[in-house]
This record gives structure tokens, sequence and C-alpha cells, in this order.
């Protein structure tokens, strides 16, 4: 078990890729089509783009759902852009049209895989040894996380930038905002605003920290003029990545740049009766209390489940035993963050904000941990919104976007535990935790999610 600490640094990533692929793959080709969440409405869109060349409107008639009235257009589509184009690129080639739908998952599992090599530079910068991989895997072999990988959707590409912006942030900071970083995070921005809506927080926290970052940089000078130079830079790439799509929004829908109410306004006027947000009995129309929906609708049980792993519309878990182990295991890691929170909190206090102290590692940056319990608090928020306000979507992977900074916290907490009682504690709780994952991603993809189609 404690091998893993003497993994080869050279050779693990190459191994590890190839697991990841290897299950991304197997769930791409198990699932039946439209077995993933309105898969059927998000190929839609590719398929128009592949037949068509172009980019459709949110209520173009030949998109549009009958259920619901709407189609998912009015909203970032980038990932369905993707996949729409490689379709015409893979048809110039050749590839039957039985064979499209698979060309166009493909980009989901290349998102995916992506966020596993961002996540193995996160935590080669952030930890060491077992604690990398410990991190590592938390991400990559959720259950959830490899199933968003086996369909056509939006959340792999909000992963795929979301681990783009956390390290963005840890390099950045790193190399005191030099312009290409800057631009690197600007870049990571405007892919997250094509992604989907609940990856924002993200955005939010990496605005405060790089602002935080810079005003505690005793390297910087007029730091005000510094802020505002880098601040350009970053902007400006956001703009140049994803400016086009809002403006196009504004132009089409009369100001509306996230294009939410056109998408209301269409499915008032299109959806089903019973499907109208009009007439939708979401649990604050009920008249239900924040807290009603979260224990008595069960929104916060399924919503932690499903988190760990929910397939198809939700109709296929694990047993309840599989989803214990996981939250024990990690919330051994989580008190201990809360501990080594407590403890960043009083040596600021009796140190002070110094350069030494200032100018931290990631693993030591009481800043930077602040900013990942802040993305985990405003993902969770959004999700929770949605569904008291909106329509009530109990689902864990409207909560993905926070994966990374979660299991940063995680380890970070088990790497505290060692720092407290012995290294020796802290790897074996990672290596635990590490097994258990491998073990979850194996027995979830290859016994159960295989078997079940």
């Amino acid at each position: 078990m404690l091998s893993l600490v003497k993994m080869q640094k050279e050779k693990m990533p190459y191994g590890f890729l190839f697991i990841c692929l290897l299950l991304f793959t197997i769930t791409m080709f198990a699932i039946p089509f439209n077995h993933g969440p309105d898969e059927k409405m998000r190929f839609t869109i590719a398929q128009y783009i592949y037949e068509y060349g172009n980019i459709p409107r949110g209520d173009n008639p030949e998109i549009i759902d009958s259920t619901w009235g709407i189609s998912y257009a009015f909203t970032p589509i980038n990932s369905y852009i993707i996949s729409g184009y490689l379709m015409k690129i893979a048809s110039h080639f050749g590839a039957p049209d039985a064979y499209l739908l698979y060309v166009a998952r493909a980009v989901s599992v290349i998102f995916c895989l992506l966020t596993v090599l961002f996540c193995i530079k996160i935590g080669k910068k952030v930890f060491s040894g077992v604690y990398v991989w410990c991190f590592v895997v938390l991400v990559a072999l959720l259950p959830e996380f490899i199933f968003i990988s086996g369909y056509v959707n939006c959340d792999a590409i909000a992963m795929f930038s979301v681990s783009w912006i956390t390290y963005a942030l840890v390099v950045g900071e790193e190399k005191n905002w030099d312009v290409k970083r800057c631009i690197f995070l600007g870049i990571g921005i405007g892919i997250c605003l094509l992604s989907y809506y609940n990856a924002y927080g993200v955005i939010l926290f990496s605005i405060f920290y790089c602002i935080l970052s810079v005003v505690r940089n005793e390297d910087i000078d007029n730091k005000v003029k510094f802020i505002a130079s880098r601040a350009a830079v970053v902007l400006l790439f956001v703009f140049l990545i994803s400016g086009w799509w809002f403006i196009r929004n504004g132009v089409l829908y009369n100001g509306d740049i996230l294009g939410l109410s056109a998408s209301s306004e269409c499915a008032e006027l299109n959806a089903k009766e019973s499907y109208k947000p009009s007439n939708r009995m979401t649990p604050f129309k009920r008249g239900y209390s924040l807290s009603y929906m979260l224990f008595d609708m069960e929104w916060i049980d399924k919503s932690m489940k499903s988190f760990v792993a929910a397939f198809d519309y939700m109709l296929f878990w694990l047993s309840d035993k599989y989803y214990q182990i996981y939250y024990l295991l990690i919330s051994i890691g989580l008190m201990g963050g809360v501990v080594s929170s407590f403890i960043s909190i009083i040596k600021r206090k009796r140190i002070g904000c110094k350069k030494e102290m200032c100018q931290q590692k990631p693993i030591d940056n009481v800043f930077f941990w602040g900013c990942m319990v802040g993305t985990c608090v405003v993902t969770i928020s959004i999700s929770i919104y949605y569904s008291y306000f909106n329509d009530f979507q109990a689902q864990g992977r409207y909560c993905l976007p926070m994966l990374v900074a979660f299991s940063l916290l995680i380890v970070k907490g088990i790497n505290q535990i060692g720092n407290v009682f012995g290294k020796a504690v802290g790897k074996l709780i990672a290596s635990v935790l590490c097994m258990y994952m491998f073990y979850l991603a194996f027995y979830s993809i290859g016994c159960n999610l295989v078997n079940f189609y």
C-alpha cells in the first residue's frame, strides 16, 4: 500500500493517464445514446453544426426540444461547436454516420484527460510525494467525473477550464504575475465563460486571489498601476476568447448576453403546459422553506451521492456502503484541513504578514486555501439557488466544478495530519484513499456501469 510513495515521477504520469484514458473510453462506448443527462438535446446542436456548418440560434425550431420547449443553444455551447466540426472532419475521412456520435463524445474524453493533466501539474506545485497522486486520483477517478467523459456535455470543458484557472493561479503567483502568466489566466477564464454557468465561482475567487497576491507581495512596487496593467492583459484575452459569444447573444436576444431570459421566454412559448416556467412548481413556489428542500426533499443526500456516482438519468446508484467509505475518508482530510486553517490563522496573527510569511508556497498560503473554500461554497450555492427557485435538480454533477478545489482541501488536510501526527500517518491515510479511489473507479465503471447497460 505504501508503495504508492515510491512511484517514479517519470513513469507514473504516462501509466496513470493510460488508465484514465481506458476508463473514459470504456465509458464512452458503454453508455447508450441519450443515457447521459439530456444528451439528445446536446447532440442535436452538434449535429446541426455538422450538417449546416454554422451555430444555431437558441430558438431554432430544428433544435428545440418538444417537451421543454427550448434548446441548449441559448447558453455557451463551446463543447458542442467543437464536436460538430470534428464530426464534419471525421465524415470527410469516411467515418460512417453511426460512429459520429462517438466522435462528438470524444470531445468530453479529451477535456477530461486534459483536466487530469492539469491536476498532475497542480499537484506537483502544491504537494509532494504520495500527496500529489492522492489529489490527482481524487479528481480523475471519481466515478461521476469518469461518467461525464462518456457523453456529449459541457461539464467536461467546465472541469477543464477550472483546472486550467487553478493551475494559472499557482504559477501566476510563483512568477510574480508576469505578462505570460496573465495571458494564460485570461485564456483559462475565457474558456470557463464558454463552458457552464455553474463553474463561474472559480472566476470570482481567482480575481480575489490575484488581487490579494499582488497586495501582499513586497517585491511588486506601485501596486495599483501593476494590478491595473495586469488586469487589462487578463481582460483582453478573456474578451478575445469569449467576448464574441456574449456579443452575439446580445445582438440575437435583445441585449440578453447570458441568454437566460431568452431561454425562459422560448420555453414559455413552446414547452408542454406543465413544463412552462410559469407552471413549474419549484420548492419556492410551493411555499417550502429552504431547509425543507435541503433535508425533507433530500437535496443534500441526493446531491452528495450523485456527486460521487449516479449514472444515466440518476437511475443507477451504488450501494450505500461505497458512498459511506468515501465520506469517511474525505472527512478525515477535511477535519485536518480545518485544523490547518486555524493553525495558519494563529501563525499569521503571531508573526504578522512579513515577506517570508506573505510569499508562501500554496501549501502554506492561507489566502489560497480560503479561495478554494470560497469556490466550493459558491458552486454549491449556485446549485441550491437553481433547485430552489428555478427547477428542483438534486444533481451532484452541478457541483462538479468544485471538485478540483474540494480535492485540494482534502489532501491539504491529510498533509496537515501528517505534520501533526507524523509523516507515516499522513502517508498511510493518503495511500488508503488512493487505493480506495482506484477500487471505486474500476468497480463503478467496469463492474457496474458496463453491466448495467
